[in-house]
């Protein structure tokens, strides 16, 4: 878990238990940490703990668990835990134990949430207890301070428009690219959410996933829950078609004609409703997209548009074109590395904005 948050660019310092030096090395630790506590030294470094963003205890057995909620500070990892909730701090606490010994435990976690503290909870597979995973508490950590920064509601996958019970009109977006943002968006200290109606969802358990199915459940999802954000990204690729669904399954031994017509635009009229919200669309299409970006840039009163061709969909791989007022950014390359480019469009924009 700290290399994962140092590749985030946080600063991450340790202290361990006795007993957790039982199954991690100090050395071992001071390759990944920016610091390790051996001990407290005669500095009183739990005093310095105001200067953290968040003091996590991963994992927290039962005996630490009832040491912190009865205000018991006799190790490293207890003491920085008091100054925290002394200070103010965020302290995220990560029980484990056996499952016989989580009745034992409501007593001391109902005491820390009392006392301001957050718990990631572990969760009973197969009739034991897995402590949550690092994304999870990675997750929690970020969300911490998440409300700094403008909130960001993300779009992304395929709409479906159903020709009869069975089939379905759409097409082969996957949800990644917008799933991808809405991860960038909250490690970058961005509450998020995502409107998706793929299959790839975040990582972090704590950006809420609203899943739907069709271009009306889309704008609806959007219309309720836009004025909680202050951008929309509209990574998803919404079904442009529909056709008049058959109540019965067709069959598959004869020749049908289909007739298919303009489906409604999910994005038709979010400017005009919501006038002081980013909006960055997206356009895929072959041929001279920049062209057709900016029209439809002007049509939605959008502030940016990223076009790209549809030969990436369902891949890592982007090749695109950020449109914007001001002029053309030519990408190429990891889809996540699109997705940060956004993150950085968004809070450009939001800059100006709110100058």
């Amino acid at each position: 878990m700290v290399r994962e948050m140092k590749k985030l660019g946080r600063e991450v310092d340790v202290t361990l238990t006795e007993e957790a030096r039982r199954f991690v090395s100090i050395e071992a630790l001071k390759w990944a940490a920016d610091k390790v506590y051996d001990s407290i030294s005669p500095k009183a470094d739990h005093v310095e703990v105001h200067r953290y963003d968040a003091v996590v205890i991963y994992a927290a057995t039962l005996n630490t668990l009832s040491k912190i909620a009865n205000g018991i500070a006799d190790t490293d990892v207890t003491l920085f835990a008091q100054s925290a909730l002394g200070y103010g701090v965020p302290l995220i606490v990560v029980p484990a134990m056996h499952r016989m010994l989580r009745y034992r435990a409501q007593e001391a976690v109902k005491k820390l949430l009392y006392l301001g503290a957050r718990i990631v909870y572990p969760k009973l597979v197969d009739d034991r207890m897995h402590i949550a995973g690092f994304y999870e508490v990675i997750g929690e950590v970020l969300s911490v301070h998440a409300h700094r920064r403008p909130r960001i509601l993300v779009t992304a996958g395929p709409t479906f428009a159903h020709i009869d019970p069975i089939r379905v009109i759409t097409n082969p977006s996957s949800g990644r690219l917008g799933a991808y943002v809405a991860e960038r968006s909250l490690e970058r200290l961005h509450p998020a959410a995502l409107i998706t109606g793929g299959y790839v969802i975040p990582r972090y358990p704590q950006i809420p996933v609203i899943k739907v199915r069709t271009n009306a459940e889309m704008k609806k999802a959007i219309r309720r829950l836009a004025e909680y954000f202050d951008a929309l990204i509209m990574a998803a690729a919404p079904a442009d078609f529909y056709t008049d669904k058959s109540d019965v399954k067709l069959s598959s031994d004869r020749e049908h004609i289909i007739k298919l017509k303009p489906a409604e635009k999910v994005i038709e009229g979010f400017k005009r409703d919501f006038p002081n919200k980013i909006l960055v669309i997206f356009k895929a299409d072959v041929g001279e997209v920049v062209e057709k970006a900016r029209t439809l840039m002007l049509k939605y009163s959008a502030d940016a548009c990223i076009a790209d061709t549809p030969e990436t969909f369902g891949g890592d791989y982007a090749r695109a074109r950020i449109v914007t007022k001001d002029g053309v950014e030519e990408f190429e390359g990891d889809k996540r590395r699109l997705a940060d480019k956004i993150v950085d469009l968004v809070e450009s924009l939001w800059i100006k904005n709110t100058s």
